[in-house]
């Protein structure tokens, strides 16, 4: 999900990562991106962190990791990252770009955020969510068709594969 209060950057954004096989959903405000998460539950949050509205992109974060606490944050600012340190390290921020950042420094950052394969297996096996299950080593089957999903899966941003 993208949370920026810039309609051109908002598309520019959401067409790249729908061009690199991302499902991706846009918001304007926070409210409107927190309406939006109930329903579309992202994976990942990309938010701008002075949104022009009630709330900054860590609030909105925040909110949202409440309800989802798997969800990855990274925030876009044109602020040095050292003068918020303090604030992301209560909400656990999993990255920064600061602008102006390359598209490939923004995929990079996606790429390197995405749960891992040993995390989608205990997921698929436990209720509980990302805790591991009874299973303690995957079956040979299980281990081949996660290795298949990651090898063919460029990702989505909100939504795995």
């Amino acid at each position: 999900m993208i949370d920026d209060d810039e309609p051109t950057y908002r598309a520019y954004l959401g067409s790249f990562l729908r061009r690199r096989g991302f499902e991706v959903r846009a918001a304007e405000t926070g409210r409107e991106a927190i309406e939006i998460a109930r329903t579309f539950s992202p994976d990942f949050l990309l938010a701008d962190w002075m949104l022009r509205c009630e709330m900054r992109g860590i609030q909105v974060g925040e909110t949202l990791r409440s309800d989802s606490p798997e969800l990855r944050i990274l925030l876009m600012t044109g602020f040095p990252r050292a003068s918020l340190e303090a604030e992301t390290a209560r909400v656990g921020i999993n990255s920064f770009l600061e602008k102006p950042f390359a598209l490939e420094d923004l995929e990079a950052a996606l790429i390197e955020q995405r749960p891992r394969p040993s995390a989608l297996l205990w997921r698929a096996f436990s209720p509980d969510g990302w805790r591991p299950a009874l299973h303690k080593e995957p079956s040979a089957l299980i281990k081949s068709r996660i290795c298949a999903l990651e090898e063919r899966r460029v990702g989505r941003l909100g939504k795995l594969e």
